[in-house]
This record gives C-alpha cells, sequence and structure tokens, in this order.
C-alpha cells in the first residue's frame, strides 16, 4: 500500500493498493474513485511521488504553494502478466492531478527469471 497528500490542496489524497489500483480523494478521504492505468497496468503499488513544483504557476524557487499538483508518479510491480525478459511498466505517471494515468517511460526489462520481480520502490523527483 502506498498514500500520498497534496499539501498544496490537503482535500487532494492518493493510494495504491494491492490489486494494481490508484485511488484518488478529493475530499479528504470521505470518497474515493479508482484510477486504472493503461493496459494491464501494475500488479500492485509500492509507492507514490507528487511533484511539488507541478502547480499551474510553478514560483521560481521552491515548492508550489497553491495547487492542485498536477504531476504524480506511481511505481510498483510489474505486471503479472508480462512476458519475462519483456520490457514491462512498473512506473506511471499522471499530469492531470491523478485523473489519467500513462507509463512513464518506455519502461524496464523484467526480470528473465520466473522467481524474480521488477518492483520500484521508491521515487525521487529532482
Amino acid at each position: 500500500m502506498a498514500l500520498a497528500t497534496d499539501l498544496t490542496a490537503n482535500t487532494h489524497v492518493y493510494a495504491g493498493d494491492n490489486f494494481n489500483r490508484v485511488l484518488r480523494s478529493v475530499n479528504n478521504g470521505v470518497n474515493w474513485a479508482s484510477v486504472s492505468t493503461p493496459g494491464s497496468g501494475i500488479g500492485s503499488v509500492h509507492t507514490i511521488a507528487i511533484d511539488e513544483r507541478s502547480c499551474a504557476v510553478p514560483p521560481v524557487s521552491g515548492i508550489c504553494t497553491t495547487g492542485p499538483l498536477q504531476t504524480i508518479y506511481v511505481g510498483g510491480n510489474n505486471s503479472p502478466n508480462a512476458i519475462f525478459g519483456s520490457t514491462a511498466f512498473a512506473i506511471y505517471k499522471s499530469t492531470n492531478a491523478g485523473t489519467t494515468f500513462a507509463a512513464a517511460s518506455t519502461g524496464i526489462n523484467r526480470p528473465s527469471s520466473s522467481t524474480l520481480t521488477l518492483r520500484v520502490t521508491d521515487i525521487a523527483i529532482d
């Protein structure tokens, strides 16, 4: 499970679970909506990172003070349906405050062994 809060818009909360779902609340967790990742998505969500400079008008320096922030990254296991040794997607990105997600990169090669899993557990934003 993963959880992240947009500190510029405290009403926006993002959560991930072990069933390849990303959930978003825009009312402090009172209601949640599932946001799907493209294709078969990821096997489970391990981390969520919010780009603190992704507001509509970023300041010259430092983090945004008004939001909501627009860029959200989600990392987790590669899809269990991915073919071993093939390109797998374990990082997804939203540029619209979590409304939709797309693969964040061209993918990372999935391990060639059935005993190994591609797993993203931390995301750092510079």
